[in-house]
């Protein structure tokens, strides 16, 4: 199963905060896994290919304090995400939720009482709360001509130099690096694994970034700093052959932009890029207009 909630709540005290609050929210993220069961916390904190959650940044409306800083009123309705890719993971935040009749979180310092958990239809911020499964997601999966995709909070990918034996971040959405981000988080945590050579093989040679208007913005971690990109961008395949034909070239093409619709869709769950728990990548694919 997978699940996007999003998490309503105000800080019960005038609150300040810096700006970029993602390290805030994957602490109360553990914070609430380790009430249930500490052991469980340890093993996320392992270096595992990848975790099977993302968290969002802080949303609302708030007031800009000095040294960058902003200031949250008391009562001030807020809300963040978190995405669950995990059933073990999914029954504790249920049962934390569901069960308690007055949850509180932390973040930083700064208590924040939960007034609604959405894990389905929630209407109120653009949809951001949904659930599905990996099986839904190949089933609904279908060739395509055109995707496009928007990053909402900072993305980056953490490229690793093996001549210079070395990692640094690479600020562009490019296909091959946002398709192999969905592609190794798909392989790790469905059933169903793609074939990673094969299908990234594919989107380097048939799917082009065709448009992207994008720009760079800083998430500040407070001992750190942290470059991405935000914005839009659309990948177009480049033959003419998503719309039907019997060849085997034809077949096989189909069923891999097929994999790539699903790798797209999936995208909304498990964020793109370098450090999605901690409120990067958030990325949702969007409505194409002609």
């Amino acid at each position: 199963m997978l699940v996007s909630l999003t998490v309503h709540l105000f800080p019960i005290e005038n609150t300040v905060l810096p700006p970029t609050m993602g390290h805030y929210i994957h602490a109360a993220f553990l914070n609430i896994l380790g009430q249930a069961d500490a052991k469980l916390v340890d093993r996320l904190h392992a270096d595992e290919p990848c975790k099977p959650f993302t968290v969002s940044p802080l949303q609302g409306r708030f007031d800009k304090q000095g040294k960058g800083k902003i200031l949250i009123r008391s009562g001030t309705e807020c809300w963040m995400r978190f995405t669950i890719l995990d059933d073990e993971l999914i029954a504790i935040f249920s049962r934390f939720f569901l069960e308690s009749e007055s949850s509180m979180l932390r973040l930083g310092g700064s208590a924040f009482q939960v007034t609604k958990v959405t894990f389905d239809g929630d209407s109120e911020n653009g949809g951001w709360s949904s659930c599905t499964s990996f099986e839904e997601i190949l089933d609904c999966a279908s060739p395509f001509d055109r995707l496009s995709i928007r990053f909402y909070s900072p993305t980056a990918f953490r490229v690793h130099d093996r001549t210079a034996k070395e990692a640094h971040n690479y600020v562009f959405p490019d296909q091959f690096h946002c398709f192999q981000s969905w592609l190794r988080r798909w392989n790790v945590l469905s059933q169903t694994p793609f074939n990673e050579n094969g299908i990234l093989d594919f989107v380097q040679r048939r799917i082009r970034l065709s448009r992207y208007s994008v720009k760079t913005r800083v998430m500040n971690f407070g001992r750190y700093k942290q470059l991405g990109f935000v914005g839009d961008c659309e990948y177009q395949f480049l033959d003419n052959v998503s719309k039907g034909g019997s060849s085997e070239a034809n077949r096989e093409s189909q069923e891999l932009l097929k994999q790539a619709d699903a790798l797209a869709n999936f995208a909304f769950y498990c964020g793109t890029g370098y450090k999605t728990t901690m409120g990067m990548g958030q990325t949702r694919r969007q409505v194409l207009r002609e």
